[in-house]
């Protein structure tokens, strides 16, 4: 696969439809294209795509939707000719500039025993909703939890013990208040605990596309981080983008394990558990804050701090009267 530098999902979903009324599709990519965003779950398999139009090529599949995939990127933004670099022909990534590819993860019937699926992403599927194309299908609960294992969310405890959870837990645990939820609001509640769908669109925009702290454009290290976590959050919390930062990865993990938290005033505060010796590496430095800070997030940075500091803040007795 070539650089992995944007995929559709960094774009506004405006724009995505403003693309997609303008450029010229085949008559078999408007085919593939609608099967898969009307599939249960936006999901086939390249078998099961490629018979809508009567092939059994895998390979005739990802060439039609790798060639209208070409055509939207570029449409959208032609500078990712040059950061995409497809191995073999027309097709390579931009296949998956649309799709997830998550291994199947239901049983294929006798006939088709392709293990490779496509999910069509959701800003895709908002997209063609959009312009009249094909009605706009939410995953179901089991879909959005294969969607976050296959993209390596599944993030296991420290060996401190610092809270950083599994995100697959937290859903298992609030299963219960999940369910009195209709099946759009509860899968767009449980995308925000893995930092994608509705709640990173929001913060997207809040953040004006950029790091609440370092600035950084770069989309792909860009993290929609909870600041009260989601676990204790309610439903209406867990989507609201005043309860949430946009973060580089390394900014993220700190913050998420309460090795980092904000002032009020949106300066930094860094737990003296991490060496000084380690700022550099981690590019962290006592003079960051965030960009801005809006007021309605004040009372979640307050509880974010609240919550670092019962760990990794708290001055031992020992110390207490070393210092006095």
């Amino acid at each position: 696969m070539g650089s992995r530098m944007k995929y559709i999902d960094d774009f506004p979903v405006q724009k995505v439809a403003e693309a997609l009324r303008r450029i010229e599709w085949s008559p078999k990519a408007k085919a593939l294209v609608y099967a898969l965003a009307t599939a249960p779950n936006r999901s086939m398999s390249r078998i099961e795509l490629a018979r809508t139009v009567g092939s059994e090529s895998a390979q005739s599949c990802n060439a039609v939707l790798g060639m209208f995939g070409r055509k939207l990127a570029m449409e959208l933004d032609s500078r990712l000719a040059e950061t995409w670099k497809p191995a073999s022909g027309p097709q390579g990534d931009w296949v998956m500039f649309m799709n997830w590819g998550p291994g199947r993860w239901t049983e294929a019937g006798p006939s088709e025993q392709d293990t490779w699926v496509f999910l069509m992403r959701e800003t895709l599927a908002r997209a063609l909703d959009t312009i009249g194309f094909a009605p706009f299908k939410e995953l179901d609960d089991e879909a959005a939890e294969v969607l976050a294992e296959s993209y390596g969310l599944n993030v296991p405890d420290d060996d401190y013990g610092n809270g950083i959870t599994d995100p697959l837990a937290d859903i298992e645990a609030a299963a219960e208040e999940l369910s009195h939820l209709s099946n759009t609001e509860r899968v767009s509640v449980i995308m925000s605990r893995v930092g994608q769908g509705v709640f990173r669109q929001r913060l997207l925009d809040a953040w004006e596309r950029r790091c609440a702290v370092t600035g950084s454009r770069f989309l792909p290290a860009l993290v929609a981080s909870h600041i009260k976590p989601w676990s204790m959050s309610t439903n209406e919390e867990r989507l609201d983008p005043d309860n949430g930062l946009l973060l580089v990865g390394t900014l993220d993990r700190l913050f998420d394990g309460g090795f980092i938290t904000f002032e009020a005033d949106g300066r930094i505060r860094i737990s003296p558990s991490i060496p000084e010796d380690e700022y550099a590496s981690l590019q962290l430095s006592p003079t960051m804050r965030l960009r801005h800070l809006p007021a309605r997030s004040l009372p979640f940075l307050e509880q974010h701090r609240m919550t670092s500091s019962s760990k990794k803040w708290r001055r031992t007795a020992a110390e207490e009267d070393f210092l006095s």
